[in-house]
């Protein structure tokens, strides 16, 4: 009914206020895709408060590793709609990395060309060596901190001298 009436008289404020929900929430996209990319989001996360749900406020290793899983396979349902671009996109605008990123980075306030180098960089440091949490062991973190000092390296080649210098200024609490 909605689509016949927005054809008949055009689009109401609701339907360009979602609009512009969606391309908030997912980047700019054709409507098709935003509605398909919500639809995914809606799905998983029906799926996500299930498992919430059911662990009554606590959540076991099981339910975050399932959690993780959804996670996984909601951005591979959505990688499947996308291009790379559209999806290099989606990632800087929906990840909980970037989000922390931009976060962290506020003071810095780097370029935008900046900040997907930083993205970037860190997402392969992530992707190798994950987030660090249980028990502490020596190996590990050696090769943790092994990495760490690659990733400062590659962060400095990335946003030369001076950037690198304001950059690590603006890291040190």
């Amino acid at each position: 009914h909605q689509d016949l009436v927005g054809e008949l008289y055009g689009a109401g404020d609701d339907v360009v206020a979602n609009r512009e929900r969606l391309t908030r929430l997912y980047g700019p996209l054709s409507d098709e895709k935003l509605e398909r990319v919500d639809r995914i989001h809606a799905d998983y996360g029906d799926m996500a408060e299930d498992i919430r749900a059911q662990s009554g406020g606590l959540l076991l290793a099981t339910d975050r590793e399932t959690l993780a899983l959804l996670d996984q396979e909601r951005r591979k349902d959505v990688a499947a709609i996308l291009t790379a671009e559209e999806l290099e996109r989606y990632d800087l605008q929906t990840t909980t990395m970037a989000r922390t990123l931009r976060a962290r980075l506020a003071a810095f306030a780097p370029t935008e060309k900046e900040f997907r180098a930083l993205f970037k960089l860190h997402r392969e440091f992530e992707e190798r060596c994950g987030s660090p949490n249980g028990a502490p062991d020596d190996g590990k973190q050696r090769e943790r901190g092994a990495a760490e000092a690659e990733l400062d390296t590659r962060i400095k080649a990335a946003l030369g001298d001076a950037r690198y210098a304001e950059y690590r200024q603006q890291q040190d609490s």
